[in-house]
C-alpha cells in the first residue's frame, strides 16, 4: 500500500469523473488497465505500458480537462 499510488489513484478518479473508484493505495488491475488508458488517450496510441513513470507524471501534471 503506497500513498503516491492512492494519490495516483484519485488523480485517475478525478480525470475520469469518478469512474475508476476508491484511492486504496494498492496497484492492482484496476489501477492498471485505467493507467494505460489514461496513457493511450494523452500520450499517444501505443504508449500505454501502465508503468507510472516520469513522462506519465509529467502529462498528468499538465493534462486539461
Amino acid at each position: 500500500i503506497s500513498n503516491r499510488v492512492a494519490q495516483w489513484q484519485a488523480f485517475l478518479d478525478w480525470f475520469y469523473d469518478g469512474q475508476v473508484g476508491s484511492a486504496d493505495g494498492i496497484y492492482g488491475d484496476n489501477t492498471f488497465n485505467w493507467t494505460k488508458k489514461f496513457q493511450e488517450e494523452q500520450i499517444g496510441a501505443g504508449q500505454g505500458d501502465g508503468i507510472i513513470g516520469n513522462k506519465t507524471l509529467e502529462v498528468a501534471a499538465n493534462v486539461e480537462k
